[in-house]
This record gives structure tokens, sequence and C-alpha cells, in this order.
């Protein structure tokens, strides 16, 4: 279910999303982190800087996993705006690169140096796993949207009738 919103949220690119991305990204004990960094990723370069504080934030015993996490994430940034030259997602993590704190910085360089891995694996098999993933989660709550939206409409009408 946490990765099921995970990808919702990051199709949605709802601001409110950012806070609770970024603590299952720190939090999160299965794989579903990986999908919380790409939601992140789609949310763009404003998530840059609740990822350093999650970095900094990380206690010592879990610097090394969280600070992977965060690579991951500023590497889905970058793939998400543009990986080229100028890319604002890139731009921003390029600029981490000279950040004195050397969590944030080796999060950085390790979110360039793996930028190839992730668009491979974002482009194979796990990207149609995802794609058909994210159609059944909406197809699932869909009819219960369209349920809201009629009581809604329901209550109006009861409304404007009396």
């Amino acid at each position: 279910m946490r990765q099921a919103a995970a990808i919702l949220l990051g199709h949605l690119g709802e601001r409110k999303a950012e806070g609770p991305l970024v603590a299952m990204l720190g939090d999160e004990p299965s794989a579903g982190w990986v999908d919380a960094a790409r939601a992140l990723g789609n949310l763009g370069p404003r998530v840059v800087g609740p990822l350093c504080n999650l970095l900094r934030s990380a206690p010592t015993g879990r610097k090394e996993v969280v600070g992977a996490r965060v690579a991951r994430a500023l590497a889905e940034l970058i793939k998400a705006e543009g990986a080229g030259p100028g890319g604002s997602g890139r731009v921003a993590v390029e600029n981490l690169l000279e950040v004195g704190d050397p969590s944030v910085s080796s999060a950085a360089r390790r979110a360039l140096a793996t930028l190839g891995a992730v668009r491979d694996e974002v482009d194979g098999d796990e990207a149609e796993a995802s794609r058909r993933f994210s159609r059944l989660a909406s197809d699932a709550i869909a009819p219960e949207l369209d349920a809201a939206e009629d009581d809604e409409i329901d209550e109006v009408e009861v409304e404007v009738g009396d």
C-alpha cells in the first residue's frame, strides 16, 4: 500500500507529498523506498533541501543507508528534469558537490556516478512493472474516487432541490 501511495504521489506531483515521501525514503524497511526516491525526483529541485536535511539528521548508524537512498533520489531528480548539461536537476545536484557537509557532497557524487544505471533500470523491465502497478493501483482507486464524486453531486442536488 505504501508503495502504491508513493507511485501515485509521484505521478500527481503534489507539494504536500514531499514530507511523507522524504520520511518514507528514510524509514521504509521494504524496497518501496525506491518508489519514494522516484516520486521525490518527479517533484523537482525543490526536494534538494529536504533530502539534505534528511541526510544531515540521520543517526550515525544509518548515515550510509540514508546516504545511498538520498543519492538515488537525487539521481531520479536528474533523470526527471533532464540529465543533459544545464538541466535544473543536474545543476541542483552539481551544486551539492561544493557543500561543506561530506555526507551531502558524497551523495551528490554518488547520484551523478549512478545516473546511467538508474536511467537504464527505469528504461528496462522495472519501468514496465511500475507502469503496470500504477495502472492497477489507479484502477483500484478510481471507483472510490468516482463514488466520492457521486456522493458530493448527490449532496449538492439535494441541497439545490430543497
